[in-house]
């Protein structure tokens, strides 16, 4: 029950991830999780105690098995994506009744405790040797992620980046050389702006200008 409780709530942890992003970093902390776990659980004497452990460790179970799954689909090919999700079945299913027999057997001769402190110890030293070759798995899956569209070109961003900036700077110089025009030239600025905001009312002006106004005749009535 302990142990479905924390895979239950792994589960649904992973579950709210946006982004594939930071998989290798989820993947570390659950398993290093998940083997620390197992060493205190073999250590526990207190029944609350474990009970509280095998949280933690159905928890680094549970996301270390579905951050593996989805780390994998997503790097693999669409071609070759059900052989290498039938490997990955095929070690986590297939190789665990081995495991189980080889505990099994050491369980009898040095005891249940140890043996799982010992499968903790190396889930531990699992966990922080992919911790270090985290670096170089990331280089290598960084080109597969961006021909995919899962996170940006960083060559396109800093380009994009540079064209926003040169693209504001032409925007302050042209606004720099309208206020030195507008302060050199008052007047015909304005009349300017006055056209290209009201053009009609400025032809109708202009036109008014151009066409002479003949004088008013005060005509007297006739009785």
């Amino acid at each position: 029950g302990a142990v479905g409780l924390g895979a239950l709530a792994g589960a649904l942890g992973l579950a709210r991830r946006k982004s594939d992003i930071g998989l290798g970093r989820v993947i570390a902390i659950a398993t290093m999780g998940f083997g620390v776990g197992l060493i205190a659980f073999s250590l526990s004497n207190l029944f609350w105690l474990s009970l509280l452990l095998l949280i933690v460790v159905g928890m680094g179970w549970m996301v270390q098995i579905a951050a593996c799954n989805t780390a994998l689909q997503t790097l693999a090919e669409d071609a070759m994506r059900g052989r290498v999700m039938s490997l990955f079945s095929m070690m986590l299913v297939g190789m665990a009744p081995f495991g189980s027999l080889i505990s099994g057997w050491a369980s009898d001769r040095i005891g249940a405790p140890l043996v799982v402190a010992v499968g903790g110890t190396g889930c531990a030293l699992a966990g922080l040797l992919f911790t270090r070759q985290l670096p170089r798995l990331a280089a290598a899956a960084r080109p597969i992620l961006i021909a995919r569209g899962v996170i940006a070109d960083p060559e396109r961003a800093r380009e994009r980046e540079r064209e926003e900036r040169r693209e504001e700077e032409r925007h302050r110089r042209f606004e720099r050389e309208r206020e030195i025009e507008r302060q050199e030239q008052p007047d015909d600025v304005q009349r300017i702006v006055r056209r290209r905001l009201h053009p009609a009312r400025e032809d109708v002006a202009a036109e008014h200008e151009r066409v002479p106004q003949r004088p008013l005749v005060m005509r007297p009535r006739v009785p």
